[in-house]
Order: structure tokens, then sequence, then C-alpha cells
């Protein structure tokens, strides 16, 4: 399963731009550069089974009774392609 949990950004751009050109960039480099922070930072993946210091994982798999949980990070074009 994927869930989309948004990570808000705010660009403030002086001058004029392309509106296409600057969303393209947004994808390419900001998200890029979070995906790199929050997964060198962050411990990703996070695994119920196998994690036992953040216990991220293993909270979502008692609340949610399941078996197991494998937290991940992808990138937009990984899910894209994915589910195409």
């Amino acid at each position: 399963m994927y869930y989309k949990i948004p990570i808000y950004v705010e660009l403030k751009i002086d001058g004029d731009f392309a509106p296409m050109e600057l969303n393209e960039a947004v994808d390419k480099f900001v998200a890029a550069k979070i995906q790199k922070i929050i997964s060198e930072n962050g411990g990703f993946p996070l695994d119920s089974k196998t994690d036992i210091f953040d216990f991220t994982a293993e909270s979502v798999r008692k609340a949610s009774k399941t078996k197991r949980v494998k937290i991940s990070l992808i990138s937009k074009t990984t899910l894209l392609k994915k589910i195409s």
C-alpha cells in the first residue's frame, strides 16, 4: 500500500519565472534533496520486525492489528512506475 503524506515547502521567488520549468525544477531538485535528507537522517526504512530502536512501524503495526509493517520512502517517479 502507498500513502501520501504531504510535506509542504514554501519557495519565495523574485522576478519572472516559467511555471512549468519551476515545477520541474522543484520536483527534480527540492523533492530529491528532501528525500535524501529524510532517508539519511530519518532512519528509513522502518520495519516493525527488525527495527528495535524506532517504534514507528511497530506502533502502526499494533494499531492496525497486522503482522508486519515496513515503511520506506520512495520517489514520485518510482511510485508512478509501480502503479502504471
